[in-house]
């Protein structure tokens, strides 16, 4: 039983290292979200412009 919490508690004691590998892999997910973000923001925008523009050609032709 000893040797079984023992196991335990060195698994629990186990961390995760910071290296700079780990931290620049971390920074550069950050930023591909970001852009994620700003990407699908602007596509959304752009879709929304020629809904818009096209229900605004319907419009001028229907009279």
């Amino acid at each position: 039983m000893q040797a079984g919490k023992l196991k335990d508690s060195e698994i629990q004691g186990e961390g995760r290292i910071e290296t700079p590998e780990n931290s620049t892999s971390k920074d550069s997910a950050s930023k591909n979200s970001r852009y994620e973000k700003t990407y699908i923001i602007l596509v959304s925008i752009f879709l929304a412009a020629i809904l818009i523009y096209t229900f605004y050609i319907g419009q001028l032709l229907r009279g």
